[in-house]
């Protein structure tokens, strides 16, 4: 093999600390992958080396050797498994690039790694992707314009990476000629690359100072600077603004505090009938916040978003009870998935296949865990979810486990 460079071990996480002070977590990831790839797919093309499926696993291995990146365990069945250990460069996200590169560049065949625990599932992916480590979904129903009133003020359950039924949303007012406005927390020359059709002013939500050409809030400004803009646009323009990025905000700010701003720009929005969208990711947020934010908000797929929330906090304290929830976890992703684009029935009809994978071991871990006293005090209602479940009524059913889980440990805090 032809002698190689091997990748200096804090190249990587400085890489990703640049890239998530640019953008997000999420393209720091993505980066990060496509760096890992082509890493791993040059590395065999200096080599040479191409491979069959029967001598992959010992190519692969040896390529990992020689590079001084990883180590490899390789396993193959049904897919390619690949388990790193004894690696000079710790981030899941180059890893699985670095193998799934090496497996394309020796099969001559493009396949993806799929982040397990502990391992990857190297797989072939049937088209090549262009802008994400997973094929895009097809757009489907978004928020009508219609049925944004002026003088309202709406929540919009998104992703918090891109955000796009918000953005589409918005886009949609900019061409019926409203004026428009936009704080976010994606980086202003990426927003236009990708929504060319937006000529509105824009605040980068972020840590780093402004440039005459970047103009930026920082969180300590968040409050001051947002009620500000917010208001001099809404006097003289009365037009559509979008506030994307309220994840990013949490991790610097008390959320009481950011709640009050946005509800002095909720109040400023409706005595200038203008049009705030607020996108907000539930996942990123805690239930008892996200409902706070439904009072104060018009709230689009309000009962689904909710409904998320409470699942999200039972795989949570199933966790603590040490019950598998990586199931119930991968069908919540798929129904946030399809919520966001806007796909109600399917969305719910994932949620409701996570409650039935969770509630019976759930139940039965509650069971084993209390107190003859504490169920004779509140075991009726841990019957009526039982019940409830039985008949079909999954909603009620996982209300009661909540509001069960919550009476148990409010009962455990009195004694």
């Amino acid at each position: 093999m032809t002698d190689l460079v091997s990748m200096p071990k804090n190249i990587v996480p400085y890489l990703r600390m640049i890239i998530e002070q640019m953008g997000s977590n999420d393209e720091a990831n993505f980066a990060i992958y496509h760096l890992g790839f082509k890493w791993g797919k040059e590395t065999v093309e200096m080599s040479g080396e191409k491979s069959d499926i029967d001598e992959l696993k010992t190519k692969t291995v040896l390529t990992a050797i020689h590079s001084g990146i990883t180590n490899f365990d390789v396993d193959i069945n049904e897919t390619i498994r690949i388990s790193p250990y004894d690696s000079i460069i710790d981030d899941d996200f180059f890893l699985a690039g670095y193998a799934a590169g090496v497996v394309s560049s020796l099969l001559g065949e493009y396949h993806i790694a799929k982040i397990r625990d502990g391992y990857y599932d190297v797989v072939k992916s049937e088209k090549k992707i262009k802008s994400g480590l997973f094929k895009e979904k097809e757009k489907k129903e978004g928020i009508e314009l219609e049925n944004l009133k002026q003088g309202g003020s709406y929540l919009i359950v998104d992703d918090s990476k891109d955000a796009q039924r918000t953005f589409d949303a918005f886009l949609d007012a900019l061409q019926e000629g409203m004026p428009g406005l936009c704080f976010t927390r994606k980086f202003p020359s990426k927003l236009k690359e990708r929504y060319p059709e937006i000529d509105s002013p824009i605040f980068w939500l972020s840590t780093v100072d402004g440039t005459e050409e970047v103009k930026t809030i920082k969180p300590k400004d968040f409050s001051d600077e947002v009620t500000k803009i917010s208001s001099a646009f809404l006097k003289m323009k009365h037009g559509i603004f979008i506030l994307h990025g309220i994840e990013f905000l949490i991790t610097y700010l008390e959320f009481d505090e950011i709640l009050k701003t946005l509800r002095e720009v909720r109040d400023l929005n409706s005595a200038e009938d203008g049009i705030f969208l607020l996108s907000v990711d539930p996942e990123y947020m805690d239930e008892d916040n996200f409902s706070r934010l439904e009072n104060e908000f018009e709230v689009t797929e309000k009962k689904l978003g909710k409904k998320m929330t409470f699942i999200y906090n039972l795989v949570f304290w199933a966790e603590e009870m040490e019950i598998d929830t990586l199931k119930s976890y991968q069908l919540i992703s798929r129904a946030r998935d399809e919520l966001k684009v806007g796909d109600l029935e399917e969305s719910e009809r994932l949620l409701n296949d996570a409650i039935e994978c969770i509630f019976d071991p759930f139940v039965t871990a509650l069971e084993k865990d209390v107190h003859k006293t504490e169920m004779s005090e509140h075991g009726s209602l841990l019957e009526k979810a039982m019940d409830a479940k039985e008949e079909g009524d999954l909603d009620e059913a996982l209300s009661l486990l909540i509001e069960y889980k919550k009476t148990l440990e409010d009962y455990r805090c009195v004694l």
